[in-house]
Protein backbone atom coordinates (compact mmCIF):
# COMPACT_ATOMS: atom_id res chain seq x y z
CA UNK A 1 0.00 0.00 0.00
CA UNK A 2 1.35 3.41 -0.96
CA UNK A 3 1.66 6.24 1.50
CA UNK A 4 0.44 9.75 0.65
CA UNK A 5 3.76 10.89 -0.81
CA UNK A 6 4.11 7.81 -3.02
CA UNK A 7 0.47 7.98 -4.12
CA UNK A 8 0.73 11.65 -5.05
CA UNK A 9 3.97 11.04 -6.95
CA UNK A 10 2.29 8.29 -8.93
CA UNK A 11 -0.67 10.61 -9.63
CA UNK A 12 1.79 13.22 -10.97
CA UNK A 13 3.35 10.62 -13.26
CA UNK A 14 -0.01 9.37 -14.51
CA UNK A 15 -1.27 12.88 -15.24
CA UNK A 16 1.96 13.77 -17.02
CA UNK A 17 1.75 10.75 -19.34
CA UNK A 18 -2.00 10.29 -19.89
CA UNK A 19 -5.09 12.23 -20.78
CA UNK A 20 -7.23 11.78 -17.66
CA UNK A 21 -10.77 13.12 -17.92
CA UNK A 22 -12.26 11.85 -14.66
CA UNK A 23 -11.23 10.93 -11.16
CA UNK A 24 -12.81 7.51 -11.76
CA UNK A 25 -10.41 6.96 -14.66
CA UNK A 26 -7.47 7.99 -12.47
CA UNK A 27 -8.70 5.79 -9.64
CA UNK A 28 -8.88 2.80 -12.03
CA UNK A 29 -5.28 3.39 -13.17
CA UNK A 30 -4.09 3.63 -9.58
CA UNK A 31 -6.01 0.50 -8.67
CA UNK A 32 -4.36 -1.37 -11.56
CA UNK A 33 -1.06 -0.60 -9.84
CA UNK A 34 -2.41 -1.87 -6.49
CA UNK A 35 -2.79 1.65 -5.15
CA UNK A 36 -6.20 1.64 -3.50
CA UNK A 37 -7.75 4.97 -2.57
CA UNK A 38 -11.16 6.40 -1.88
CA UNK A 39 -12.74 9.07 -4.05
CA UNK A 40 -12.51 11.56 -1.16
CA UNK A 41 -8.78 10.90 -0.70
CA UNK A 42 -8.22 11.20 -4.44
CA UNK A 43 -10.06 14.54 -4.47
CA UNK A 44 -7.84 15.82 -1.64
CA UNK A 45 -4.72 14.61 -3.44
CA UNK A 46 -5.79 16.37 -6.64
CA UNK A 47 -6.48 19.58 -4.70
CA UNK A 48 -3.11 19.30 -2.88
CA UNK A 49 -1.32 18.83 -6.20
CA UNK A 50 -3.12 21.79 -7.77
CA UNK A 51 -4.64 19.67 -10.54
CA UNK A 52 -6.91 21.62 -12.86
CA UNK A 53 -9.48 20.09 -15.21
CA UNK A 54 -9.61 21.51 -18.71
CA UNK A 55 -10.72 20.40 -22.15
CA UNK A 56 -7.69 18.10 -22.40
CA UNK A 57 -8.35 16.51 -19.02
CA UNK A 58 -6.59 17.09 -15.73
CA UNK A 59 -3.24 18.87 -15.73
CA UNK A 60 -0.82 19.93 -13.04
CA UNK A 61 0.64 23.43 -12.82
CA UNK A 62 4.12 22.32 -13.89
CA UNK A 63 2.83 20.32 -16.88
CA UNK A 64 0.09 22.74 -17.87
CA UNK A 65 2.46 25.69 -18.07
CA UNK A 66 5.48 24.37 -19.94
CA UNK A 67 7.83 27.23 -20.54
CA UNK A 68 7.60 28.85 -23.92
CA UNK A 69 11.37 28.51 -24.24
CA UNK A 70 11.20 24.71 -23.91
CA UNK A 71 8.67 24.46 -26.73
CA UNK A 72 10.52 27.18 -28.66
CA UNK A 73 13.78 25.20 -28.50
CA UNK A 74 11.98 22.12 -29.80
CA UNK A 75 10.31 24.15 -32.55
CA UNK A 76 13.60 25.69 -33.68
CA UNK A 77 15.37 22.33 -33.81
CA UNK A 78 12.47 20.65 -35.61
CA UNK A 79 12.56 23.34 -38.29
CA UNK A 80 16.27 22.96 -38.98
CA UNK A 81 16.95 19.27 -38.27
CA UNK A 82 13.80 17.28 -39.05
CA UNK A 83 13.48 15.89 -42.55
CA UNK A 84 10.29 13.88 -42.06
CA UNK A 85 7.92 12.51 -39.44
CA UNK A 86 5.89 9.36 -39.84
CA UNK A 87 3.67 7.30 -37.56
CA UNK A 88 3.77 3.53 -37.30
CA UNK A 89 1.42 2.05 -34.71
CA UNK A 90 2.41 3.51 -31.35
CA UNK A 91 5.74 4.85 -32.61
CA UNK A 92 6.56 8.18 -34.21
CA UNK A 93 9.62 8.01 -36.47
CA UNK A 94 11.49 11.25 -37.12
CA UNK A 95 14.22 11.42 -39.76
CA UNK A 96 16.81 14.11 -39.16
CA UNK A 97 19.88 15.59 -40.74
CA UNK A 98 22.95 13.44 -40.01
CA UNK A 99 24.09 13.80 -36.40
CA UNK A 100 20.97 15.67 -35.25
CA UNK A 101 18.85 12.83 -33.85
CA UNK A 102 20.30 12.86 -30.32
CA UNK A 103 19.75 16.60 -29.94
CA UNK A 104 16.18 16.32 -31.23
CA UNK A 105 15.37 13.40 -28.92
CA UNK A 106 16.73 15.41 -25.98
CA UNK A 107 14.51 18.39 -26.92
CA UNK A 108 11.44 16.15 -27.21
CA UNK A 109 12.21 14.74 -23.75
CA UNK A 110 12.81 18.23 -22.36
CA UNK A 111 9.47 19.47 -23.74
CA UNK A 112 7.71 16.67 -21.80
CA UNK A 113 5.03 16.02 -24.40
CA UNK A 114 2.53 14.14 -22.26
CA UNK A 115 1.86 11.46 -24.88
CA UNK A 116 5.53 10.52 -25.31
CA UNK A 117 6.69 7.85 -22.88
CA UNK A 118 10.26 7.82 -24.17
CA UNK A 119 12.60 8.43 -27.08
CA UNK A 120 15.47 6.53 -28.66
CA UNK A 121 17.93 8.21 -31.01
CA UNK A 122 20.37 6.97 -33.62
CA UNK A 123 22.54 9.01 -35.97
CA UNK A 124 19.68 10.35 -38.08
CA UNK A 125 16.52 8.78 -36.64
CA UNK A 126 14.44 9.35 -33.51
CA UNK A 127 11.79 6.92 -32.29
CA UNK A 128 9.24 8.47 -29.94
CA UNK A 129 7.14 5.85 -28.17
CA UNK A 130 3.54 6.40 -27.10
CA UNK A 131 1.00 4.13 -25.44
CA UNK A 132 -1.56 4.14 -28.24
CA UNK A 133 -1.94 4.75 -31.95
CA UNK A 134 -4.16 7.74 -31.14
CA UNK A 135 -1.43 9.30 -29.03
CA UNK A 136 1.10 8.65 -31.81
CA UNK A 137 -1.25 10.42 -34.26
CA UNK A 138 -1.50 13.39 -31.87
CA UNK A 139 2.28 13.58 -31.38
CA UNK A 140 2.79 13.46 -35.16
CA UNK A 141 0.36 16.37 -35.61
CA UNK A 142 2.04 18.40 -32.85
CA UNK A 143 5.53 17.84 -34.28
CA UNK A 144 4.38 18.64 -37.83
CA UNK A 145 2.76 21.84 -36.60
CA UNK A 146 5.84 22.90 -34.64
CA UNK A 147 8.03 22.13 -37.66
CA UNK A 148 5.80 24.28 -39.88
CA UNK A 149 4.63 21.34 -41.99
CA UNK A 150 0.91 21.91 -41.30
Amino acid sequence: MADKRQRQQRIREILARNEIHSQDQLQDLLSAESIRTTQATLSRDMRDLGAVKGSGGYTLPNTAARSQSEMGDLQRLLRVAMISVQRGGTLVVLRTSPGQAHALAAEIDKARLRQVIGTIADHDTVLAATQSAGQAREVTRVLEKLAGLQ
